[in-house]
């Protein structure tokens, strides 16, 4: 019966610390580069801000891969006139997510493919590279196929 309650104690102890313990970790070893969840979190976090105009904060919140192929204003420029075009996003849903690397990319990099719907047109293949990058997921490049332009 002694033994029972101490063994009793030492569990409710257990469940107590533990939460500590798992809070004490670091954030870095708790992203693992293969969770799909946080790829796509990621990248919907990225949409988000593009979705919103602020282009400035989605180049800087991107991989340096994206940052070397082309500068803040350049980029800035050449989003606002792609975004007047096809218009606001009406909706957007996940196709897939390819994990599979091919040759030329990373080993921790996936692929990201949407279909989305604009005011003005409809892009069935919004695409996003996406690595990881300093203990996170970035943005390494963007791309869009317009289907058709409404009037």
């Amino acid at each position: 019966m002694i033994v029972r309650r101490s063994m009793m104690r030492i569990s409710k102890l257990g469940i107590l610390i533990l939460p500590w313990v798992l809070c004490a970790l670091p954030v870095q070893a708790q992203v693992h580069p293969q969770d799909g969840n946080l790829v796509v979190k990621a990248a919907k976090k990225w949409l988000a801000l593009i979705d919103s105009e602020d282009y400035e904060t989605a180049w800087e919140q991107s991989s340096k891969i994206l940052k070397e192929k082309t500068s803040q204003q350049a980029w800035v420029v050449d989003m606002m006139k792609f975004r007047k075009k096809i218009g606001l996003v009406k909706t957007r849903g996940i196709l897939g997510l390819n994990r599979q690397p091919k040759k030329g990319i990373k080993p921790h990099a996936g692929i990201l493919y949407f279909s989305s719907q604009y005011k003005n047109c409809d892009i069935p293949h919004e695409t996003l590279y996406i690595v990881f990058e300093n203990g996170t997921w970035k943005v390494a490049g963007y791309y869009a196929k317009l289907e058709r332009s409404r009037p």
